[in-house]
């Protein structure tokens, strides 16, 4: 499997890396924290039809209600 590339590699990588990994985890941690039960809306979700793009281009949620 080759190297990730998300933020970038060797003297390319990303200054702003671990702040961005850092917030993203926090940002998660506190949707989950207010929405603890979910569902994906399998019928609703897409995934990216490009060929640089990896992953989803819609993947909407069903939430049952806030913590």
């Amino acid at each position: 499997m080759g190297q990730h590339l998300t933020f970038g590699y060797g003297v390319h990588f990303c200054l702003g890396a671990a702040l961005a990994r850092l917030e993203g985890r926090i940002a998660l941690d506190e949707v989950l924290k207010r929405f603890p039960e979910w569902d994906v809306d399998h019928h609703n979700a897409r995934l990216a039809s490009t060929s640089t793009v990896r992953g989803w281009e819609t993947l909407p949620v069903f939430t049952r209600g806030a913590a």
